[in-house]
């Protein structure tokens, strides 16, 4: 019977410590960097990014603009209403006006975080200038989010949004 507690105990103590070190795998956020709580939304993001808050239509929508000084841009909207989110994927590739030329690929299920979404794939040019982007729609907690991400680069485009993705929450 001694051994057994003995045994808790010695466990108990290596658990703890574990804990205070940050390797458990509960404590991986990112201390570290930089946290917005916006709009009901937050997450961390890298700390030489640029952040720019807004309110429009009455409060009914927020946003958050989120980019680096090279050509890495995202941009969250929180509306405040329940929209379909493939018509807020539609409409934002509309928006793009006829100038640009945009091409996208069709409306697929993925994650945004760990929220459940549908994305849509694109890229826009202008004369020689391009970009590719990911764009997500989701509705939860009565509200409809929109986030799209874009670079000038594929594979900066697949790589460079983990921390903002893996750390989003609705709160």
């Amino acid at each position: 019977m001694k051994n057994k507690y003995l045994f808790i105990s010695f466990l108990s103590v290596v658990l703890l410590l574990t804990a205070c070190t940050g390797n458990n795998p509960l404590s991986k956020v990112n201390v570290d960097k930089p946290r917005i709580s916006y709009g009901g939304v937050s997450f961390n993001f890298p700390e030489q990014w640029k952040l720019e808050t807004e309110n429009i239509d009455n409060g009914d929508i927020s946003y958050i603009d989120i980019a680096d000084d090279e050509d890495l841009y995202m941009k969250i909207w929180i509306m405040n209403f329940v929209d379909i989110p493939e018509k807020k994927l539609e409409n934002y590739l509309l928006d793009w006006g006829p100038e640009y030329k945009v091409e996208s690929e069709a409306v697929a299920s993925a994650r945004f975080g760990e929220y459940d979404a549908k994305m849509r794939k694109y890229s826009v040019s202008l004369n020689d200038l391009a970009v590719y982007g990911n764009a997500y729609s989701f509705c939860y907690g009565g509200k409809t989010f929109l986030i799209t991400k874009h670079s000038e680069s594929r594979v900066k485009l697949q790589h460079s949004f983990s921390l903002i993705e893996s750390t989003f929450h609705i709160e």
